[in-house]
């Protein structure tokens, strides 16, 4: 079972028997191969089902309404019409949503009832046939495709790369040697036969955790409101200071619209000379300036496509440091520390560069300490392509 970005005729490249049953619903891509069982399994088959989805969106997928239908010769009956039992141990199997441009494969093993001697016709229904009969009679129908078993479109297992139909059993633990081995999302699973992976674990939405990691590079106005006192005095500065400041953010999506999360940013610049008292005869050492910030966040986008639109809150609480010129009757920098609490509502807008990657610009003023200001260029790395829905 794989998952990765789609691209088109990604389908029809997962398998030679797969090309010819490959069929598009809407902006779904999909398509079927059979596969007998192989000795270890002689009463079934192994059906491969392969998905690209060529939306900017998860689109919905249920396997569970897909059924498996035999036309042939048994050993009760020359004409026998069988509806084979899907095999799903642990109920993985059920509806999912494939990931916004996201390709994947699943392989699932359904159990004949009783022994064919000979299969004439395969059927796979991706909604669901009532029976074998009804199968064939919707042939050729959206989602419907019937195989004839004479012409080589159900493959002997043999020709399956090695272990692809081994059985995995889940007892084992994922640090075994066998895991390690195949690989994480090994492309020889079967549903329900492999201790490694998941059903729908690397291509469905429900499997890709909804984070945003979030990196800023920004410029804050920042107010000083703080005093000294040296031997001229008690002073109060007035001044606003400017500081680069470069952030990490991470968010919480409880939806493609809503977020919430936090961050830190670390600030640095420098400072108005009469940011601190400034004694006569000083040399004029440079005023330099540095904070560090905690930016808690809740915020809510708007879809518009490649762009998307942001309102977000932000309610910084920082710890501002001042280091003043040298004070000549001391031989000391003179210092100015403070903390402030502050509120931003930020506008911002976002513009995708991939699906799972985005740059954007925001700004915002704070309400509390005016003229204190705020804007920076972000670059976001999505958990969910285009956060589920673009």
């Amino acid at each position: 079972m794989r998952g990765r970005a789609y691209e088109a005729g990604d389908v029809a490249r997962t398998s030679p028997s797969i090309a010819k049953s490959v069929e598009l619903e809407g902006c779904l891509e999909r398509g079927y191969a059979v596969y007998d069982g192989g000795t270890t399994h002689p009463k079934s088959l192994v059906v491969l089902y392969s998905f690209g989805n060529a939306c900017d969106e998860a689109v919905p997928i249920d396997l569970a309404r897909a059924s498996v239908h035999v036309y042939g010769r048994s050993t009760t009956r020359d004409d026998d019409a069988l509806n084979l039992y899907r095999k799903d141990p642990y109920a993985e199997i059920g509806p999912r949503r494939i990931d916004a441009r996201a390709w994947a494969s699943e392989r699932i093993r359904y159990h004949l009832p009783v022994d064919v001697e000979r299969m004439r016709r395969v059927c796979v229904c991706a909604h669901g046939c009532a029976s074998a009969n009804d199968a064939l009679a919707q042939d050729g129908s959206p989602g419907v495709t019937c195989f004839d078993p004479a012409h080589e479109a159900v493959a002997p297992s043999e020709r399956v790369d090695p272990g692809w139909l081994e059985p995995r059993w889940r007892g084992e633990s994922p640090r075994s040697r066998r895991c390690r081995n195949t690989g994480r999302g090994e492309r020889h699973y079967v549903v329900g036969e492999s201790p490694c992976t998941e059903f729908g674990e690397f291509w469905s939405v429900e499997g890709q955790t909804p984070i945003v990691a979030q990196l800023s590079f920004g410029v804050q106005r920042v107010p000083t409101f703080a005093s000294i006192a040296n031997d001229s005095g008690a002073h109060t500065s007035g001044e606003t200071l400017t500081l680069g400041e470069v952030g990490v953010q991470v968010f919480w999506q409880p939806s493609p619209y809503l977020y919430m999360g936090g961050g830190f940013g670390v600030g640095f610049g420098a400072g108005p000379d009469d940011t601190v008292v400034v004694p006569r005869g000083d040399s004029g050492t440079s005023v330099t300036t540095g904070s560090i910030a905690l930016q808690p966040i809740l915020g809510a986008r708007i879809p518009l496509g490649v762009i998307s639109m942001r309102v977000e809150v932000v309610t910084p609480l920082r710890a501002v440091g001042i280091l003043g010129p040298t004070d000549p009757s001391t031989q000391k920098r003179q210092t100015l520390d403070y903390g402030m609490a502050s509120v931003v509502p930020r506008l911002g807008i976002d513009l995708w560069l991939d699906r799972r990657a985005s740059i954007g610009l925001v700004g915002g003023a704070d309400v509390v300490h005016v003229p204190g200001a705020t804007v920076a260029l972000v670059f976001a790395a999505h958990g969910r392509a285009h956060d589920g829905k673009r």
